[in-house]
C-alpha cells in the first residue's frame, strides 16, 4: 500500500510540471507528425510481412492471417493511419 502511494505522488508531481509548461502549436504538430510516421512505418512493416508469407499472392485477401490483418492490409489503403490533423485550423 505504501509503495503505491507513493507511485500516485511520483505521477502527481510529473503531472503538475507538465502543467506548467503549455503545449505549443508547434509541439502538437511535431508530436502528431512522429505518431503517424510510427503508425505509417508499423503498417507497412506488417503489411510487407503478410505478403511475404501470403500462400496466395497478388490476390489481397489476408484472411489466411485472420480477419483483422485482412481489414488490416486489405484492399484499398487497408488500416493505413489516418493523416494527422492541421493543428493550426
Amino acid at each position: 500500500m505504501k509503495r503505491s502511494l507513493g507511485g500516485f505522488g511520483v505521477a502527481a508531481l510529473m503531472l503538475a510540471a507538465a502543467g506548467c509548461h503549455p503545449i505549443t502549436e508547434a509541439e502538437m504538430e511535431g508530436w502528431s507528425g512522429s505518431v503517424y510516421d510510427w503508425q505509417s512505418l508499423t503498417y507497412q512493416t506488417i503489411c510487407e510481412i503478410v505478403n511475404a508469407l501470403d500462400p496466395t499472392p497478388g490476390d489481397d485477401n489476408y484472411n489466411d492471417f485472420g480477419s483483422a490483418t485482412n481489414v488490416y492490409c486489405g484492399p484499398g489503403t487497408g488500416g493505413a493511419p489516418r493523416v494527422p490533423p492541421d493543428w493550426g485550423a
